[in-house]
């Protein structure tokens, strides 16, 4: 298995994030992106692990950071999860990051790093501003811009290089320390994997059966 961080790039609070278009840009360049993660897959997954998160929140979304590591083929993303009160008095630690101003401490979520899964390319999806409407309703253009700036907002006072470093001492930790009291709050990463891998060929099996039976429809 090969581990490696995404490529990390600083960002600081002054480098204000500028919507343009449907595209983020910061005055230092790129930085991490939020991603819709396909439900199937999802509740596939919660049959194995408890600790996998709910996504299913009616007409609204479970936002996906990533790209935090990469183990061969596939991709790990962590949940945004909204303001609770709770987080005021909760402080930062490898497996939860708020996401603070800090100039003003107002906390707009969290990213709960405890709860990062294994995704192949075939399951996630960039979020942008074209296809927002795609993953929650909005009752006017007004409303899903908002949402967009939101989510930009978010993105600026998230520093990088710290949840990408504190991504990999998680899964590291788990891997080597399966019963410290971090760990054990944790996703089974190993799991998962096997688990991602078996439902990518599930769907593959199903493609082909799918496209046996169109072909001996054609035939007859």
């Amino acid at each position: 298995m090969v581990l490696t961080s995404s490529s990390k790039v600083k960002v600081k609070e002054e480098d204000y994030f500028l919507i343009e278009g449907n595209l983020l840009f910061s005055k230092r360049g790129e930085f991490m992106d939020w991603y819709a993660i396909d439900k199937d897959y999802i509740k596939y997954l919660k049959n194995f692990d408890i600790y996998v998160p709910n996504i299913e929140y009616k007409d609204k979304m479970k936002c996906f950071l990533g790209i935090l590591l990469k183990s061969d083929d596939m991709d790990y993303f962590a949940p945004l999860t909204s303001y609770k009160p709770k987080f005021t008095n909760m402080k930062n630690d490898i497996d939860f990051y708020k996401i603070v101003n800090s100039k003003t401490q107002k906390i707009y979520g969290a990213i709960d790093l405890n709860n990062m899964i294994p995704v192949t390319s075939e399951n996630y999806t960039k979020i942008t501003f074209d296809n927002l409407q795609q993953f929650r309703e909005f009752t006017s253009l007004r409303d899903k811009k908002m949402y967009w700036k939101l989510l930009c907002t978010e993105a600026s006072y998230i520093d990088e290089n710290l949840i990408l470093e504190n991504a990999e001492k998680l899964y590291r930790l788990k891997e080597q320390r399966p019963n410290n009291n971090i760990s054990k709050r944790c996703c089974d990463f190993k799991l998962l994997e096997e688990k991602c891998k078996e439902y990518i060929e599930k769907q593959n099996d199903f493609e082909e059966s799918k496209d046996d039976f169109d072909i001996d429809i054609m035939e007859e």
